[in-house]
């Protein structure tokens, strides 16, 4: 069966460049607008963003702006409040309830607009798609629909600290990257010098108040202020189309709100990192298409398409399956029980003792939030042989699972009474030994039996294969390894896997649309170059490991000259010293305007488990604006 697709006629585009919207606290909001060169008023689709619409974010999503452009939408790309060409202070980052307002103003205002129809959608990837859902839950009278993109909405649960466990690379990364960010003058240089206040009152904040993502390690327990910063995505009233990748920060979160949602809605999930779906390095799939069908059917009040409302792809050799709910209404839940190196369907008797080591984890991938490209899950067995075991008898027939597992562990800590860390993980174990990471799952445990959800996912295990279930007490670099490496005592009798199987198969195979050709120079508009890089290092001398993550883009501005931004963190523990695992990153952005105007911002970070240190430059020329640190101890 094929996905349907919706072609259009095509429009030549112009772009309006800094679009004013004022919002009804008297912050303005700075925005680029896409027309389609045709006769209007158009419906129109809206995405906001942290990262910077004259540049960083500019360049990663100028084809598809000006791709729903030329099939007659208008689109606004919008710095949210605080970033970029944007006024206005954020204390933090992720707070989704204070993006909730900002998104309807800007919703209204563009409803309003003689280029709007009235009819608007709000759409975007990862921080884009927080603002979506943002959107949908702040009910404007004006939004017909909505269209997130592997989103984030318990910033807690979904990446602060899945299961209690604090993550690692991927976050302090990020963090530094925004410090720089924040730090960079706006690119887009109006004649009246508002760019230069709003970048002066930007530099003025971060000065006073330091980095916006200090608050993460500020509080490191769940309560009332992670609570607070949960977006109520069951308000969302209007059609949803959720997108999700296997491979991805947020499958957990995605396949929460699809539950989550009572509105009509569809689920796109392929085995993606943190890429837009055609740039994936497996099965790709062209998503704009399917999008254009949603909103031609919600903003146009077009057909619906004819396709499944679910295109999943189930990972292990299953391939894109169609189904109408998920978990599939076939699932049931079959339990496995833990006994002697063995998953079975038989209680045992027995325990095993482990004494925890923070290296393991270097084979589960890296989660990308960078959108480099890079850390797909490796060969699983280096893990394995740092980790407790237990295996099924090879299957019968093929096996399939479509949900979230969960397991529970009877773990008692010999050393001592204090809370640890626990990771659960599947993976499948084919007949040639090579082991591939279905899942994984995390949680903070007091002792006793613990329960760990771990993350949803679509699998498929051949006829001869096994499911092998790893426990362990690190998942480095993804989340902070325990700090003491505990003693560990994982009684069987209470121990039990619980598998959301489907019997009769995950729904049925579809073909979706791949994508076609398109030339650099059109699907890369702004790009000069830039590559990613990963590296894993072992220290033999100190049994420590290290892994670095990088990567970097030059692009043209679109009013002329350049920006290079280069990033490198680098995560490393050493077997003996957990306490001591850390974060150092490196962050880089050199702005070349057109006249020979230089701005150059450096910032430096180092992180713990529980304190983090920053450093920020920024030059003008040879000259230095600001030169300081923050630290958090």
């Amino acid at each position: 069966m094929a996905v349907a697709h919706h072609p259009q006629q095509l429009h030549d585009t112009r772009v309006i460049r800094n679009v004013l919207i004022p919002l009804t606290d008297g912050v303005t909001l700075a925005a680029d607008l896409h027309l389609p060169e045709a006769s209007g008023p158009f419906p129109t689709l809206v995405s906001l963003y942290p990262y910077r619409k004259d540049d960083v974010i500019g360049s990663f999503s100028a084809y598809a702006q000006r791709w729903f452009a030329r099939r007659g939408y208008a689109h606004l790309l919008v710095d949210v409040r605080g970033t970029g060409g944007s006024e206005g202070h954020r204390a933090e980052t992720f707070h989704p309830l204070l993006e909730s307002g900002d998104a309807a103003d800007v919703v209204e205002w563009a409803a309003a607009q003689d280029w709007s129809d009235g009819a608007v959608g709000v759409w975007g990837i990862s921080y884009g798609g927080l603002t979506a859902l943002a959107a949908g839950v702040a009910r404007p009278p004006h939004l017909r629909a909505i269209a997130p993109v592997y989103p984030l909405w318990d910033i807690r649960s979904d990446v602060g600290a899945p299961g209690g466990c604090p993550t690692m690379l991927g976050q302090h990364g990020w963090s530094t990257m925004m410090l720089a960010q924040a730090l960079a003058p706006p690119t887009f240089r109006d004649a009246d010098g508002r760019w230069l206040r709003v970048w002066r009152d930007r530099l003025d904040r971060v000065d006073r108040e330091g980095p916006e993502a200090s608050f993460w390690q500020a509080h490191p327990e769940d309560g009332d202020y992670w609570r607070e910063r949960v977006l109520p995505v069951e308000r969302i009233e209007v059609p949803t189309f959720i997108v999700g990748g296997w491979r991805d920060l947020f499958p957990e979160a995605v396949a929460r709100a699809y539950r989550r949602i009572p509105a009509s809605k569809r689920l796109l999930v392929g085995p993606w990192l943190h890429v837009q779906p055609d740039l994936a390095a497996r099965e790709p799939v062209d998503w704009l298409p399917l999008f254009l069908a949603f909103w031609e059917e919600h903003l146009r009040d077009g057909p619906a398409p004819d396709d499944p409302p679910i295109l999943v792809f189930v990972q292990g050799g299953g391939g894109w399956r169609g189904e109408e709910a998920w978990p599939p209404t076939g699932a049931i839940e079959r339990i496995l029980w833990l006994g002697a190196g063995m998953l079975g369907d038989t209680l045992a008797d027995g325990f095993d003792d482990y004494i925890a080591t923070p290296v393991v984890g270097t084979t589960g991938g890296q989660w990308d939030t960078l959108a480099t490209g890079m850390g797909y899950p490796l060969d699983q067995r280096p893990d394995e042989l740092l980790s407790l075991r237990y295996t099924t008898e090879p299957f019968d027939d093929v096996t399939e699972i479509a949900g979230s597992p969960e397991v529970v562990l009877d773990v008692r800590r010999s050393d001592g009474e204090r809370p640890f860390d626990l990771v659960a993980k599947l993976v499948d174990v084919a007949p040639d030994g090579r082991s591939e990471l279905v899942t994984s799952g995390w949680a903070r445990s007091p002792g006793g039996p613990t329960t760990i959800g771990l993350w949803a996912t679509a699998w498929s295990f051949a006829r001869g294969h096994r499911l092998r279930l790893l426990v362990s007490c690190a998942d480095f670099p993804r989340t902070w390894p325990d700090p003491t490496s505990p003693r560990l005592r994982l009684h069987w009798r209470d121990s039990r896997l619980m598998l959301p199987l489907v019997p009769g198969g995950i729904g049925a195979a579809v073909e979706p649309r791949r994508p076609e050709f398109v030339a650099a120079p059109e699907r890369f508009p702004w790009t000069l170059g830039g590559s990613p890089s990963w590296t894993i290092e072992q220290d033999l001398a100190h049994d420590g490991v290290s892994v670095t993550l990088g990567g970097g883009e030059t692009m043209t501005l679109p009013e002329g000259g350049s920006l290079a931004v280069n990033q490198r963190a680098v995560a490393h523990v050493e077997a003996a010293h957990p306490e001591g695992a850390s974060v150092e990153a490196e962050v880089t952005i050199a702005i070349r305007f057109p006249g020979g105007d230089m701005v150059d911002v450096e910032v430096e970070s180092r992180a713990w488990r529980d304190r983090i240190l920053y450093k920020g430059r920024v030059t003008i020329g040879e000259r230095p604006l600001l030169d300081r640190s923050w630290r958090n101890f």
